[in-house]
């Protein structure tokens, strides 16, 4: 199995019906015509965007989704196996992030089951830091250890005050929630993880931050190495913010080009909530 985006400069065309299927840098392009098409990153082949009056219309011509985060873990699994070998892996424990990263770190953990790769997964409580304007959009991570860590860069670049007293009161209700979410997600118990190979893991990477928080958290509890598996990502992210080698990431398809927004791979939407979350744990512990 090779991954969708593991070849930048292998292009593909195919033509139907006068529509042609373009596929490469991890994406399939359905156009009518070849000036949809203009060149945009790394590959100046391939290209990256289309000239279309909608937002909406432009990712019904893209064929890329996952049908939900489940779908999502199991291909990442593969290609996971394949990015870094069966030997890395054989060690490794699969850190997901919660919430989104852990519907894909289960789906993971069982397809490596049945590719005779039993991994433990242990959960990294993290909560995103808004952006005051845009709370989806991230400035920042609570950590596990209830300290917030920022992406300055982003702070600096959205003017962001964190002497405002509305600023602190946010970010101590954030502190409080992620404290409860590791009681609900690991009855208050600290990861375990020294000496051993981390995979994080999580639906998808826009900035960085939530990542970044769980990398810490690895760091802290004594990760000897870490890696990196993400459906989707963003791939300017990795140096600009969080100084990860593309050595240590295996991804299926890179954000950046299309400018989609995450839940957009996604044919379900939205990532689970917590009780949907404490759910899926619950089931497959009652599987064990």
């Amino acid at each position: 199995m090779s991954s969708p985006d593991s070849d930048w400069n292998t292009i593909e065309r195919t033509e139907s019906g006068g529509v042609s299927t373009i596929r490469g840098m991890g994406h399939a392009l359905l156009i009518a015509d070849e000036d949809a098409f203009m060149p945009k990153h790394q590959s100046p082949d391939l290209t990256a965007y289309m000239k279309v009056s909608s937002y909406k219309e432009r990712l019904d011509k893209v064929s890329i989704k996952f049908a939900d985060r489940t779908d999502a873990g199991r291909q990442l699994a593969d290609w996971t196996v394949e990015r870094f070998g069966a030997a890395v892996l054989e060690n490794a424990v699969i850190l997901a992030c919660s919430n989104g990263g852990v519907p894909v770190g289960l789906a993971m953990q069982k397809r490596l089951a049945e590719l005779s790769l039993r991994l433990e997964l242990q959960i990294a409580v993290v909560r995103k830091l808004g952006m005051p304007h845009n709370r989806q959009s991230g400035c920042g991570v609570m950590c596990e250890d209830g300290e917030p860590h920022y992406n300055e860069f982003i702070c600096n670049d959205a003017k962001i005050d964190r002497d405002l007293p509305a600023w602190k009161d946010y970010v101590q209700e954030r502190r409080k929630i992620m404290q409860e979410r590791k009681k609900l997600y690991r009855g208050g118990r600290d990861l375990e993880l020294s000496g051993r190979t981390v995979i994080i893991v999580d639906d998808g990477v826009c900035n960085g931050v939530t990542s970044e928080g769980a990398r810490r958290a690895a760091e802290a509890a004594g990760a000897q190495h870490i890696l990196f598996a993400m459906p989707v990502l963003k791939s300017s992210v990795l140096e600009k913010h969080m100084s990860v080698s593309e050595d240590n990431v295996a991804r299926l398809y890179d954000l950046t080009l299309l400018g989609w927004n995450l839940d957009d791979f996604y044919a379900d939407g939205k990532g689970p909530i917590s009780c949907e979350v404490v759910q899926q744990l619950l089931k497959i512990r009652d599987l064990q």
